[in-house]
């Protein structure tokens, strides 16, 4: 379970007393859905770099936040 709020992000791996007591200073009204996905990248460090690499990860990343960049 992972909440994002004003305050920043909590990520739960099981949800127990100390979960509840977290979530409770979020105001629920504030809480809504979010479509997200985890992207990461693997590659032959022999023949890319890792700027490069990163460089290339922002792109694409931009590129599904934006889909209309796709068609330039």
């Amino acid at each position: 379970l992972e909440v994002v709020s004003n305050s920043g992000a909590l990520t739960f791996d099981t949800f127990d007393e100390d979960s509840e007591a977290a979530l409770a200073d979020i105001d629920i009204g504030s809480i809504q859905t979010a479509h997200i996905m985890k992207l990461s990248i693997s590659y032959d460090v022999k023949k890319v770099d890792d700027q490069s690499a990163a460089e290339y990860l922002r792109q694409c990343t931009a590129y599904l936040n934006d889909t209309d960049l796709m068609l330039l």
